[in-house]
């Protein structure tokens, strides 16, 4: 696989391409929430001067998507000396269903801007030479993230909410697109996840620090974004804590950046994989993981209705 990389560099581009399929058809996707997010951007200036909800929309997908694509694009390649880890991440962090869908379905341009800048934490943070703060770059991101996204909806108004409903069941992480608000890990990231148990299984014990503290941001996001933890309890603490939950919304936001980490340990496995086992069977268990991230983003695009919204 590694000879297709070094030889096929538009393995990059196809994978920008399929996740920017749904622009291409120049309508926007007939959901409650696009409806909502249309009505609210004729309000402004910015309308004004494009003229055209759907020409704004593009435009600002397209900024979101390149961003986020380049970003993750020099993590990986910050990160990872393997070429196959480095595609393999981009690839599943640019068809991440919960990415997708927050851009796709639930339109919700607060979020898609927590994603986009989340590869550009970290890098950043890796950068500079400060050893601990390189260590903990991904926490530390994640954190800051967090707090954009809270002074983004901030300008959207404070509504006081239990999200504790919102969250997810067990079951839901394993589906693709069972909800708009609460997708799946998908094809691609079930596969890499896969993966990722039998390393664990194999290099018990031989896992560096940095990669014990990655599994374990993973697993305490995924279960701060389940219906069981006690968020309700959390508001309980305080005003400024019943302010900072509700600003939340959903704990759905969490397991997308749950997602991102997951998509920075899956490449490790592929390049432990390559040195240590290289052969016929690992090569074809990265193409498969590969293709089932491009195919799970395919299968997304083709399940979007759209609408044109007439203004």
């Amino acid at each position: 696989m590694e000879q297709i990389v070094k030889k096929i560099k538009w393995l990059y581009a196809s994978v920008l391409l399929v996740t920017c399929i749904p622009l291409t058809l120049g309508y926007l996707m007939n959901t409650g929430e696009i409806h909502e997010w249309a009505q609210r951007l004729t309000e402004t200036f910015l309308y004004k001067m494009v003229g055209s909800v759907v020409l704004w929309y593009l435009v600002a997908v397209v900024l979101i998507q390149i961003i986020t694509f380049a970003g993750m694009c020099l993590l990986m390649t910050a990160v990872y000396d393997d070429s196959v880890a480095c595609l393999l991440g981009v690839t599943l962090y640019m068809s991440c269903p919960y990415r997708l869908s927050v851009i796709y379905q639930q339109v919700d341009f607060n979020q898609a801007i927590l994603f986009a800048l989340l590869p550009w934490l970290v890098l950043i943070l890796k950068k500079i030479r400060l050893r601990w703060l390189q260590f903990f770059s991904v926490p530390v991101s994640a954190v800051i993230g967090v707090l954009i996204y809270l002074m983004l909806s901030a300008n959207d108004g404070l509504t006081f909410q239990n999200i504790t409903a919102k969250g997810y069941a067990v079951s839901d992480f394993l589906t693709m697109w069972k909800f708009s608000d609460k997708p799946g890990l998908g094809l691609g990231l079930i596969l890499g996840g896969i993966g990722l148990l039998w390393a664990l299984i194999v290099e018990e014990g031989k896992l560096s620090k940095e990669r014990k503290l990655l599994l374990g941001i993973f697993v305490l996001f995924c279960l701060m974004a389940t219906k069981f933890f006690p968020w309700e309890m959390a508001q309980r603490i305080s005003g400024l804590s019943l302010q900072l939950v509700s600003l939340l919304g959903s704990p759905a936001v969490l397991f997308g950046i749950a997602c991102f980490v997951l998509c920075l340990l899956i490449p490790w496995v592929a390049e432990a994989l390559r040195k240590e086992h290289a052969g016929e069977l690992v090569e074809g268990s990265l193409i498969t993981i590969w293709l089932g991230a491009m195919a799970g983003a395919v299968y997304f695009c083709n399940t979007l209705t759209f609408y044109t919204p007439g203004i």
